[in-house]
Parts: C-alpha cells; sequence; structure tokens
C-alpha cells in the first residue's frame, strides 16, 4: 500500500497542479444534488491552494443533509514521509501558509520518526478537516487536526495508559499553539479513565481557528443501553433521554454495527452538543483496515439508514437518493498523469443533538484514487 502511494503521488503530479484543478478534472464524480453552484465554487477555490499529491490518500467530504444548500467541507489525509509532507514543509519554510501549517509540519516530523511517543500512539497519519462550505464564502479558516491513535492502544479499562493520552493532548495542543496542561485536559482524562474495555478512542481533534475545545471521538458502542450508560457515567450534560430515543430506534431499524460518540470539551468541561456517528461496515477490523478492504464500499450496507434518515429526521430527499448511488464499482480515470483507479463510498452518517433537538445531519463520503 505504501509503494502503491508513492506511486500515486508521482502520477499526480503530471496530472494537476492543484488539487482544486483535479477536483475540475473529476467533476462528473460529484453529484450535483450533493454539491454545486457556489458550494461546488468554493470548495474548488480551496482546494486549489492544496497541493495535487493529497489526493493520493483517502480523502473526503461532510455533507449537510438538512441544508438545502449544495456545499460540503473537505477532509484530507496526511501520512509523515510522503512527498504531501515533504511540500508541506517547504511551504512552512518558505512563510507560505499559517502558524497552524507550521504546527502540521511539526506532528508529520514528530511522527515521522518511528521511535517518538507520538508515532508509537497514533501512527504515521493523521487528518486535515478543512471548513469550506460551513463558512462564509472566500474565507479560508485554518483547517482542523486530528489525530486517530493505532489499533486499541487507547481502548478503555487501561488506567495506566493515561500517559498515552495525554502524549497525544500534548502534541495536539502544540501544533495549535495552545500551550500544555490546559483546563481542558482533565476533563478529557478523566473521560478516558471512565471508559470501558470495549470502547477505545477514535480520534482527538482542535480546530485552531474555532474556540478553543478538544474534539473527542469515543467508538465500540453497540447497542443504545451501552451508550446511554456511558454518557450518565461521565455525567454528559445534555438530555440523555432525546439520546436514548433516538438510540433506540436506531437500534430497532437496524442502521448500524457501532456508533462513535463525539464530544467537545471545553475548560469549564463537556458540552451540551454531542455527535453521533453511525457506522455500518462489517468489516471493521485492523486486518481489514491494513489489507484495503476496508475502504470497499457496497450500497446496500447503508439501506437501513438512508431510509431511517429520510423517514425520521429533517433531511434533503434529493441528498439521499444521491447517496444511495454514492458507492459504484471502482472505475478507471485517465489523463496526462496515466492511468488511475477511482474508489467512492460512504464512511459514516452522522447525528448532532444540541438542546434536546437534532440540529444536524450530515453524510461522510470518501475517495481515493490509486495509479494502476
Amino acid at each position: 500500500m505504501d509503494e502503491r502511494w508513492i506511486a500515486t503521488e508521482k502520477s499526480l503530479l503530471n496530472q494537476a497542479s492543484s488539487l482544486g484543478e483535479l477536483f475540475e478534472q473529476i467533476r462528473s464524480q460529484f453529484p450535483s444534488a450533493l454539491i454545486d453552484g457556489e458550494g461546488w465554487k468554493s470548495l474548488v477555490l480551496r482546494a486549489q491552494s492544496l497541493p495535487v499529491t493529497m489526493a493520493a490518500f483517502p480523502f473526503g467530504f461532510e455533507l449537510p443533509l438538512h441544508d438545502h444548500r449544495l456545499r460540503a467541507d473537505l477532509g484530507i489525509s496526511l501520512v509523515s514521509g510522503s512527498s504531501t509532507a515533504a511540500t508541506l514543509e517547504q511551504w512552512s519554510r518558505s512563510g507560505k501558509g499559517s502558524r497552524t501549517l507550521s504546527g502540521v509540519v511539526g506532528l508529520l516530523n514528530d511522527k515521522g520518526r518511528k521511535e517518538t511517543p507520538l508515532r508509537r500512539v497514533t501512527g504515521p497519519k493523521m487528518m486535515l478537516e478543512y471548513d469550506v462550505g460551513s463558512v462564509t464564502t472566500g474565507a479560508n479558516p485554518d483547517p482542523g487536526l486530528f489525530l486517530y491513535p493505532i489499533d486499541t492502544i487507547l481502548a478503555g479499562g487501561h488506567p495506566e495508559r493515561l500517559g498515552e493520552f495525554r502524549i497525544v493532548l500534548d502534541a495536539l495542543a502544540s501544533a495549535a499553539a495552545w500551550g500544555s496542561s490546559m483546563p481542558e485536559y482533565q476533563h478529557a482524562e478523566r473521560i478516558y479513565e471512565l471508559m470501558t474495555s470495549d470502547t477505545r478512542v477514535m480520534s482527538i481533534g482542535v480546530f485552531p481557528s474555532r474556540s478553543r475545545a478538544i474534539r473527542l471521538a469515543v467508538t465500540g458502542f453497540e447497542s443504545s443501553d451501552a451508550l446511554t450508560a456511558f454518557l450518565e457515567c461521565i455525567g454528559w450534560p445534555g438530555h440523555i433521554a432525546k439520546v436514548a430515543r433516538i438510540m433506540s430506534r436506531m437500534e430497532q431499524r437496524g442502521t448500524f454495527t457501532r456508533v462513535c460518540a463525539h464530544f467537545d470539551v471545553y475548560r469549564e468541561g463537556l458540552g451540551t452538543r454531542l455527535g453521533l456517528s453511525f457506522f455500518s461496515q462489517p468489516n471493521t477490523t485492523l486486518k481489514a483496515i491494513r489489507s484495503g478492504s476496508y475502504w470497499l464500499d457496497r450500497p446496500d450496507y447503508w439501506t437501513a439508514i438512508l431510509r431511517e434518515f429520510k423517514d425520521q429526521y429533517p433531511t434533503v430527499p434529493e441528498k439521499l437518493d444521491a447517496l444511495s448511488d454514492w458507492s459504484p464499482e471502482p472505475r478507471m480515470l485517465y489523463g496526462p498523469g496515466g492511468a488511475f483507479l477511482l474508489i467512492r463510498g460512504i464512511h459514516h452518517f452522522k447525528l448532532v443533538i444540541e438542546e434536546e433537538k437534532i440540529s444536524q445531519a450530515k453524510a461522510y463520503v470518501f475517495m481515493m484514487i490509486c495509479t494502476m
């Protein structure tokens, strides 16, 4: 897989001058029912400032299903030691980019040395999340930075691993220029200490351009009871009864195989907003992820949840219909860079609960481009 990524980065350099130009070349792969008009223009404009080699790794889009506007935010995978990482470091040294870019480069360099604690906990990869469709047209806020603990290294029930948890927090706080030992730490660490052995930390992130908070994602919940019990245990200050009703119905309709809970951790404690991500892929083992089969999606994985969103939640029907066709068979693309294999799929769906109501419904879709 690493050799394929290296080859894809090289081929993409001959394909387009930027990620935005590549998007324009594959415009037909973006259904207009999901992204179009000003939303498409904003996405291309933001991506024009990014290296085309970013497309060598899985990238994706956050689609607001509750909003009629045809817009999307952008998610990009980064891997230390890649050509993309080298380009970002060059930009940082030349003064091109923001202070956050320097933080990203610092993370990639740290993760690029196999003996470092951060590499041991989170591996060589990270994620950037760019606010595009969710901000004013023309605004370019710095991206959110997300690290993903590998395997079960931050599974619950292991209080002795709190040091590894702190390693990730320190790295992100440093990259965002927030300093260390923030008041948010104690609240985030308390959540980890209360996690059970069948749960794990899926990701930890920060958004330097937003109000200061730690974005903590905990996964492994396979039932409504398991999730609501955890919310009660950590003292989440939102409306747990509302969550229980949503989860119970989703469980009865067979819409997910597991759920991830997303928390905003502020200096004062946990925020009242809760994100619930629903995953339906059956192959979620580490072996499947490493082999690449994790990324081979099928439309029937999502039939139940698409029907449930259409029946129960404030979503745009045309967007749901377009998503039902988002995961076709892999297809070939041809251009100056050669022949590429394009894979599309749905990663997960998400509901956001605020003040005892569902405020947002989203789909997270991905693309992969590999040279042949």
